[in-house]
């Protein structure tokens, strides 16, 4: 599963639609794999909608976002009349403090993987 942030850009003044996230969700095909929507209107005028979306890889989720938020924003009144999708990327997480971005023994992983089989017991790098 993946977190892919759209950005969309909304007219100066206009308030993101607490409905902006149900119209995502009812703009879903069966196959395309959208979980969950949160919105984050918080951020001025370019409120942050995260998609939670099923994929086999990056690329497909951040397509599948970018098509969802399309088709939801031709709905312009919930989106405050004229928005613009400015984006969709995965939202990536800082490393832990003093940790580099990407430890070279993991595969660009920040964590290894789990074995359900076994407890989880991280230790670190």
């Amino acid at each position: 599963m993946y977190l892919i942030h759209a950005h969309v850009r909304i007219p100066d003044g206009a308030v993101l639609s607490p409905d902006a996230p149900s119209l995502i969700m009812s703009a879903a095909c069966p196959g395309d794999g959208l979980e969950h929507v949160t919105a984050h209107p918080c951020t001025g005028t370019d409120p942050v909608l995260g998609l939670f979306i099923l994929a086999p890889s990056l690329e497909a989720a951040e397509y599948t976002a970018t098509a969802l938020c399309r088709r939801a924003i031709a709905d312009r009144a919930a989106f405050g009349g004229e928005a613009v999708l400015l984006g969709c990327e995965a939202a990536f997480p800082a490393p832990p403090c003093g940790q580099p971005p990407h430890p070279p023994d993991r595969g660009g992983r920040l964590m290894p993987r789990t074995d359900p089989d076994t407890p989880c017991h991280w230790k670190g790098p």
